[in-house]
């Protein structure tokens, strides 16, 4: 858990790029969850737009490919 909110810090100050477009900072990730163990996984890496636009159109993780179950905002 602490390594997550370090990267989730690192990468809001570095304001990496969206990874679909690349023109706007990430602010939105994916969810996905774990229906056997009761877990829940996140991949962040677009700007909503992008996130948006992924659920509507593939609803397929712009990292893994699985399905989305949730988008989370993640930065300001």
């Amino acid at each position: 858990e602490k390594r997550r909110i370090e990267e989730f810090q690192k990468a809001k100050e570095e304001k990496k790029d969206c990874k679909v477009c690349m023109a706007k900072v990430m602010t939105h990730g994916f969810g996905h969850a774990n229906r056997e163990n009761g877990t829940v996984n996140c991949h962040y890496c677009v700007c909503e737009g992008c996130a948006i636009q992924l659920q509507q159109t593939t609803n397929e993780c712009a990292v893994c490919r699985g399905p989305i179950d949730f988008i989370i905002r993640v930065f300001d």
